[in-house]
């Protein structure tokens, strides 16, 4: 009997375990794993493992979580979008973070999270996956006077120095004032001042930018009409401005869509940037019969202005806003985007939901979120993709089961942990498949 059992043994080669098995598992099953032995929890840490899971998340689109922030609990919850059937994991932040105002998200990338409260009183980097976390030191005393617009945020990667980057935007009288963090030297720097002939960022409605790729954010820039006698008209003009992480530029304005309808945009916050499966995509709240519709657009092509197409039309007889919309994602099979509805003011009257949109023949239905919970209040939706980024120098609560370190320091060993091989847009292009929108 015990040569039959030597007989069926079977040694799986380590090459095909680390490079063709492991990568495909998702992060909570890898954690499990790394409890089953020594040699699993040492493959699994390595920052080769961690940059080849990585990849191999963000060029198969796979791993992708979406996240609600809540207003009912300080906290996130996380629903998987593979399996939209199984109740949601709630994700508190922090117990170090003794915050009472409302936490904002401020970007994702490669499965970290920017989040903070709005000015900026609070900054920190967050895996939420791994409970590592970093809190960034504030240094936002060089503007002066009254800030006519909440400050805008942006978050993603420069590959080409391996460094984690962080954006803030103040706007105050005529000048706009750019600061950059350096995850690497661990410290804040002030871009020149610049004017836009009047453009000021729309942090009205959604503080955070939006990422393409790992290094390219953008936000919209508004700047009200005025008449013949010089008063400002309801009517508002917009572009789309693009700031590089990698030269800490801001490179060529993004077109907007030709005949879209803007000139009837009477408020900043009818207008919104977000993401959408890699692709900019744009929400513009119109005026119509029923009350209002919100239009989504999307760039299919990055930089082609012909490329933009509206995906939906969504009415309701109820007031409608752009930035308590959230696109999160397209399933390709189905020919659906998902939609989340929030609500960024609390006394606002209508219900919280999330719902797959018909691309094709306009149709709506609940997601499958609402077959298993009570979707909570939210104000804020996003997608992360999940991975073992980690946050080191912190506890990670699923490894240690106790009280994260007060400690923050991040491990800025960025060569072979964070660089993801994501150069251009055309690394993930293949698998996104955006032709069919």
């Amino acid at each position: 009997m015990q040569q039959l059992k030597k007989q069926s043994k079977v040694t799986l080669p380590m090459d095909i375990l680390l490079e063709e098995i492991l990568p495909k598992v998702d992060v909570n099953s890898l954690f499990n794993l790394k409890l089953v032995c020594k040699s699993f929890n040492t493959l699994i840490s390595t920052p080769e493992f961690v940059h080849r899971h990585l990849h191999r998340s963000l060029s198969s689109n796979t791993n992708r979580l979406v996240f609600l922030n809540t207003t009912t609990n300080r906290g996130l919850q996380l629903f998987d979008i593979d399996s939209l059937h199984s109740p949601p994991t709630h994700i508190p932040f922090p117990k170090a973070i003794n915050i009472q105002d409302h936490i904002h998200y401020f970007g994702s990338c490669n499965g970290l999270l920017c989040m903070g409260t709005v000015f900026g009183g609070l900054i920190m980097l967050l895996n939420p996956l791994t409970g590592s976390y970093l809190k960034i030191p504030p240094n936002f005393d060089s503007i002066d006077g009254f800030l006519l617009f909440d400050p805008g945020y942006g978050f993603g990667f420069d590959s080409l120095n391996n460094d984690y980057k962080i954006v803030r935007i103040t706007y105050s009288d005529d000048r706009m004032e750019v600061m950059v963090y350096s995850l690497r030297v661990n410290s804040w720097r002030q871009l020149e001042d610049k004017t836009w002939d009047g453009f000021a960022i729309n942090s009205n409605a959604t503080v955070s930018g939006a990422l393409i790729g790992t290094h390219l954010l953008h936000w919209v820039f508004s700047k009200p009409k005025y008449n013949l006698n010089l008063h400002i008209t309801q009517e508002w003009r917009h572009r789309i401005g693009c700031f590089n992480l990698t030269t800490e530029e801001w490179d060529q304005n993004v077109a907007l869509p030709p005949d879209y309808g803007l000139d009837e945009v009477c408020f900043l916050s009818d207008v919104e940037l977000r993401v959408v499966d890699g692709c900019l995509c744009l929400l513009v709240s119109m005026k119509s019969d029923l009350g209002k519709t919100v239009d989504i657009w999307v760039m299919k092509e990055y930089g082609v202005k012909e490329s933009w197409v509206k995906l939906l039309e969504i009415s309701t007889n109820k007031a409608i806003r752009t930035l308590d919309i959230f696109p999160l994602c397209y399933r390709r099979h189905d020919d659906e985007i998902l939609v989340g509805r929030g609500r960024k003011q609390i006394h606002a009257k209508h219900e919280v939901e999330m719902k797959w949109h018909s691309i094709k023949d306009r149709k709506s239905r609940l997601s499958e979120i609402h077959e298993v919970c009570e979707v909570p209040q939210f104000y804020e939706a996003f997608i992360c993709t999940g991975s073992l980024v980690t946050v080191k120098g912190v506890k990670d609560e699923k490894q240690s089961g106790g009280e994260r370190a007060e400690d923050h320091v991040l491990d800025v060993q960025l060569d072979a942990l964070l660089y993801v091989g994501v150069h251009n847009l055309d690394d993930i292009s293949d698998s996104l498949n955006f032709n069919s929108w």
